[in-house]
């Protein structure tokens, strides 16, 4: 168990091409690594996610794309002993298909946060995913949230009472259209709301126009760091164990709400 986890955050272009990005995570992954991280948080490309909606790509083309790339980073992953959490990614299990948060551990294991709510504007049938899960590394728990799910208060507070440490939440140009400065108060609104600090993954496109920024705030809503630049970065990010309790019957009531709101 351990009382804090130095996260390593990329804002960056997500619209270049594959060996382009692939490279660019590699430097960024060896860079953050030289700087104490232990996990890094990577803006999926949307290259192949954004042909996938739009029905111009075959989700059999983006699967084999996806094992190529998740075999990748299992050895970078093992190779420079570190976490990797790429966002979001289209994800099948069974005949269903989600948006999910993958996470990638140095020891070779694979696991899924799915998006709670589906997207009706998705070319693709995906499913919600009902359930708010979190990510248990070295004993602090971070809770992933992709697009829409931050602007509902119910799955941010199941993320509190399920004792996580910090929000993540991913926000990509093409995949939001909330505006930057709603999108920041909602984000405050969340982390003062549960004393929670929050993690907002943001990217940009090479079209000089498309941006969401990337924010850093802390659990009394203070923004410490804000980037909106079309300019590659990373913030090194300490997660500090919170002192919560984990409240079962809170829980019990919040999923009951959110399985309301979803059907």
């Amino acid at each position: 168990m351990s009382s804090k986890l130095s996260v390593a955050v990329l804002h960056m272009s997500v619209d270049v091409g594959i060996k382009d990005f692939i490279k660019s995570v590699e430097e960024f992954v060896i860079n953050s690594k030289s700087k104490g991280a232990q996990l890094v948080v990577v803006p999926a490309n949307l290259h192949p996610l954004i042909g996938v909606m739009k029905g111009s790509k075959k989700f059999s083309t983006y699967e084999s794309y996806m094992a190529d790339l998740i075999n990748k980073f299992l050895g970078l992953s093992n190779k420079v002993v570190v976490y990797l959490l790429i966002s979001p990614v289209i994800y099948r299990a069974g005949s269903r298909k989600y948006l999910a948060s993958a996470l990638i551990t140095p020891q070779g294991k694979i696991s899924y946060i799915k998006k709670v709510f589906g997207e009706d504007d998705l070319n693709i049938n995906v499913s919600p995913g009902r359930d708010v899960d979190v990510l248990d590394i070295h004993g602090i728990k971070l809770c992933p949230l992709i697009g829409s799910d931050i602007n509902v208060p119910e799955i941010s507070r199941m993320c509190n009472y399920l004792g996580s440490d910090a929000i993540l939440s991913v926000q990509l140009p093409r995949l939001t259209t909330t505006k930057d400065e709603v999108l920041k108060s909602i984000l405050i609104s969340r982390a003062v709301e549960n004393s929670i600090p929050i993690i907002n993954l943001g990217s940009y496109l090479g079209d000089g126009i498309n941006l969401v920024p990337t924010l850093l705030i802390n659990s009394s809503g203070d923004v410490l760091d804000i980037y909106d630049s079309f300019e590659p970065s990373v913030f090194i990010v300490e997660v500090i164990k919170r002192k919560v309790m984990v409240d079962k019957s809170v829980v019990k009531h919040l999923k009951n709400i959110i399985k309301f709101l979803i059907t």
